[in-house]
This record gives structure tokens, sequence and C-alpha cells, in this order.
């Protein structure tokens, strides 16, 4: 009986299992000739295992028997709102559709960004706003010029007035989200303030549809800017046009004058001599040649522009008044050389030209 216990005792081991004088290694698991081996009931497995007593192997347990490895029917955890990823302005300048100041150029004020309209705040570039203002004739121009000064252009491109439903390649939006009712207002409330100061007449049932047209007719550009993507839309010559007016009024800049019309005859008076202005005038009048469809009298608009607060219709005035004297300076400039030919030469000139 003692030989049965003590074989029965030796094939089983201690039902104790391993202790901590044995170090946690396990005889039945340790190979001779290698380094202890640490039971696998002694560690953590990775594998999800039964809450029973666990066996030396540390098998993974079944998921049809052990309840812990079975799926969970609880309802999944959600990222709480405030720890959610902000994607309204990722990428490109995104558009709100509850009228979010994002459509704006300038959300700040600063010595360049004046605001439009006081209580508004809506704010806009001050050599943009005074370029406008120089150069809109009417209320409808001048609205139409404060959009794009106003609003960001993608807001311009994607949105309506109030909402309008979209059309042609837009149909699947819709609906456009409507531009910023702050931005409206104060576009309307300056130009009908500008208006009562320069004496034009202002209806504001013109003003509005005119802005509309001005959306419209900024999809419509978009539209073929999209179609001609992978084409040059500039040609070679016309780039080398450009960059030849850009030098011209960069020169002409530089003339200067105490006023508007002094700057602008200096210009003049740089490019072109009273022989060659005479074949001019301003529409092309008694067979002429048409001055106003040359490049030259827009390169000096903005000369002038550069130097001085002027506006078109002042630097076309001055055009006009140098064209329209133009014969009598040439007829003063012959008379004056036939005046000087006909006078005898002075003696100390009589001594200078003879010889030794």
């Amino acid at each position: 009986m003692e030989e049965a216990a003590r074989t029965s005792t030796d094939a089983f081991g201690d039902d104790q299992g391993p202790t901590g004088d044995e170090q946690g290694s396990c005889a039945a698991c340790a190979k001779p000739g290698s380094s202890p081996y640490v039971c696998p009931a002694a560690r953590p497995s990775s594998a999800p295992t039964c809450p029973e007593p666990a066996c030396p192997a540390a098998r993974p347990c079944n998921t049809s028997t052990c309840p812990e490895a079975r799926p969970s029917t609880s309802p999944p955890v959600h990222l709480v709102e405030e720890h959610r990823p902000h994607l309204a302005n990722s990428g490109e300048r995104g558009v709100d559709s509850t009228g979010s100041a994002t459509q704006f150029l300038f959300s700040w004020s600063d010595p360049d960004v004046v605001e439009l309209q006081p209580g508004f705040s809506v704010f806009v570039e001050q050599r943009a706003l005074q370029a406008i203002r120089n150069s809109a004739k009417t209320p409808t121009a001048m609205a139409r010029g404060l959009l794009a000064a106003v609003f960001s252009r993608h807001a311009l491109l994607t949105c309506s007035i109030k909402g309008q439903k979209a059309k042609g390649i837009y149909k699947p939006l819709a609906q456009r989200p409507p531009l910023h009712p702050a931005g409206i207002d104060a576009i309307l409330a300056y130009t009908k303030a500008a208006a009562a100061a320069k004496c034009w007449e202002h209806a504001e049932k013109l003003v509005v549809p005119s802005i509309a047209t001005k959306l419209a007719e900024l999809r419509s550009e978009g539209k073929k800017l999209r179609q001609c993507f992978w084409s040059f839309m500039v040609k070679s010559q016309k780039v080398m046009l450009l960059e030849k007016a850009l030098q011209q009024i960069r020169e002409l800049a530089v003339k200067g004058g105490a006023n508007p019309a002094a700057c602008t005859k200096s210009m003049l008076r740089y490019v072109m001599t009273d022989h060659l202005t005479c074949q001019f005038s301003w529409q092309g009048r008694k067979r002429k040649l048409s001055f106003c469809q040359m490049r030259l009298p827009s390169c000096i608009t903005c000369a002038v522009q550069t130097a001085h607060e002027a506006s078109d219709f002042t630097v076309e005035m001055a055009i006009r008044e140098w064209l329209r004297h133009a014969p009598a300076r040439q007829r003063k400039a012959i008379a004056k050389v036939l005046k000087a030919s006909l006078e005898p030469p002075l003696k100390g000139q009589q001594l200078r030209l003879e010889p030794g």
C-alpha cells in the first residue's frame, strides 16, 4: 500500500502545485540541460482562459464553453462629442450652411482692414475698398465689386443670396447654402450710404438682382476654369504683353506730379511727342486714331492711382485735355524753332565757330 501510494504521488505530483521554494519552476515542465522553465500556470497568458484553475498547458479556452470569451451583448462605447475630431475646416476653407463667419475673407480689424459698415462686424481690406469707391460709377457696380472684397471665393462659388435651389451641374446639391446675412446687409447699407454721398439714384430692388447675377457669372467662370484645367489658359504672347504692361506701369509711376492731372500729363509727356499725339483723339473722330482702345490709357490710369487717390474719370479727363491741346503745342514748338533759326547768331557764338 505504501509503495502504491508512493507510485501514485510520483506519477501525478504534489496536489499543492509549485511552491515558493521551487521559485515558480515545475518539475513536470523542466527539461534536463535547459534553463528553468516558468510554468504557464504561474504567469499571465494573453489568450482568454477559463475562470477555472489554470492548466499547465495554458491552452486558449473554448469560446463555446467559456462565458468570458463570448462576445458581449452590451451596447458599444461611443466617443464623447467633445472628443470627436472637428472636420469642418479641414482642407479647403469650408462654407457653413448656417451662416458661419468662415465665409468672410477677414474676421478681424487691423491697420489694413477696416469695418465696412459700423455695427455689422463685416471687415474689408482698406485698399480694396478704396479701389472700389474710385472705380464704381453706379450702386450696382459698387455692390458687385464688394462681393469679392467681403466673401471668400469658395463661398461665392457655392452659395446663393437666400439659399436658392441649385441648377445644372450643381443639381445634386439640391439646395445652396445662403451667404452670411450680415455680409449682404453690410454691402447693401454701404452701397446706400455711398450712393447718397455721391448723389446716385439708389434702388435696392435693382442692386439685389445684380448681386445674384454676379454670383451666377462667377459660377460660370469657375465651370470654364474646371473644363480647361489641363490646358494653359493664358498664351505666351498674352503673358508677355501683360508683363510689358506691368513694366510700363512701374516706369510711369515714378514720374509723379502735384495732383492727378499733372501726374497724367507728366506721364504722357514722357511717353509721346506732340507730333505723335496729334494723330490721336480719344474716340478716334476727325479721321484720327482712337486712343481709348490702346493699352496705354489703362497703364497710365493704374500708375496715377498708385501715386494719387484718383478715379478713372479724372485720369480720362486729363488725357482728353492733353490730346485736345496737342496741335496747339506742336504749332508753338514749330514757331519757336523757326524763330531760333531766323535770329542772327551772337558775337560770342561767331567767335567760337571761327577756326583757330
